[in-house]
């Protein structure tokens, strides 16, 4: 299960990665979520 802080360090990455440029639109790149992934 999810608590607070995991949620928040999960969107923490994904904001760095959409800000690097890994997102097209809606949706990441699929270097952008192996990145994430990893």
């Amino acid at each position: 299960m999810w608590d607070k802080r995991l949620t928040e360090i999960l969107c923490d990455i994904c904001i760095k990665y959409i800000l690097k440029g890994n997102r097209s639109s809606t949706h990441f790149t699929k270097d952008g979520w192996l990145k994430i992934m990893t």
